[in-house]
């Protein structure tokens, strides 16, 4: 990013979204965000003087009006459907498009088939980890000099216990929080026993979001797996996948955990927010 980039951030509420505000802002560039219209007070409390909706593709209009009919140089986009289009729609000539989206994105040939001269990086943090550790080990380095100069804070974020991870997905569901959801698990010292995490005579399907948090209870995979942890007499079925908003629709996943249920008598609920069906941020 350079100081004369108009940088248009979708989600712009979300922790991606409150990241890369944070980092354009450090560069100097001209934001335009999108965000349901109950976090805009939020975003322009931050200093974000062009806020649209999210929730709909007036946003584009209203970009192109913004800017005299120049449109933006840089996008940050992780919705689906027809927002792509108007994405590349508003891109200036030679603009860029960073895609973080995981479902229904569009594929390189179908971009440049309708805008050949701008350059479009679909980005996966997971896949960059695996081919370039190195890169994520400095980029880790870098960031933290920054949060000790004081150059980025962290994340607006909600807590939630361990206890109450059920209402922590509701809320999420909701699409009200600003930046991030975190749930916080018991202190080591807790002897409450109402805290424990696993029940003894339970077993456990989880599905998605565990892979390289590094918690000892989990055996993980690359790519779409599966295995048991036994903890004493506590079985844990694990599953993982890169495509972690999009594995419940995988049928490899579904039959895995189909098998699972047949097997351990696990109960399972699929989120439609796990499909990819609605956005989480906006």
């Amino acid at each position: 990013m350079q100081p004369s980039d108009r940088i248009l951030i979708h989600s712009a509420a979300g922790g991606v979204g409150q990241a890369a505000i944070q980092l354009a802002q450090q560069a100097g560039a001209e934001i335009y965000a999108t965000a349901s219209p109950g976090k805009w007070d939020t975003l322009k409390a931050s200093g974000i003087k062009y806020v649209m909706n999210s929730r709909n593709l007036d946003f584009a209009q209203e970009v192109m009006k913004l800017t005299e009919g120049k449109g933006v140089d840089l996008i940050l986009n992780s919705f689906n459907g027809d927002f792509i289009p108007k994405n590349l729609e508003i891109l200036s000539p030679h603009g860029r498009l960073v895609e973080i989206g995981k479902v229904g994105i569009w594929s390189k040939e179908e971009v440049a088939a309708k805008r050949a001269d701008i350059s479009y990086f679909p980005f996966d943090l997971l896949e960059v980890s695996h081919s370039n550790p190195n890169l994520i080990e400095t980029l880790f380095h870098e960031l933290r000099q920054q949060f000790i100069a004081g150059k980025l804070k962290s994340l607006p974020h909600q807590v939630f216990p361990v206890t109450e991870a059920a209402n922590a997905f509701r809320y999420m569901a909701q699409a009200k929080h600003i930046g991030k959801v975190v749930i916080s698990m018991p202190s080591k010292n807790t002897s409450n026993n109402n805290l424990a995490i696993a029940k003894p005579d339970a077993s456990y399907l989880i599905i998605g979001g565990v892979e390289k948090l590094g918690n000892p209870l989990f055996s993980l995979h690359q790519g779409i797996a599966a295995d048991t942890t036994q903890i004493g007499d506590r079985q844990l079925i694990n599953y993982s996948s890169y495509n972690y908003l999009g594995m419940s629709g995988d049928p490899v996943v579904s039959q895995a955990a189909q098998n699972a249920i047949a097997q351990y008598g696990t109960s399972v609920s699929a989120s439609r927010l796990l499909s990819g069906e609605r956005p989480l941020h906006r």
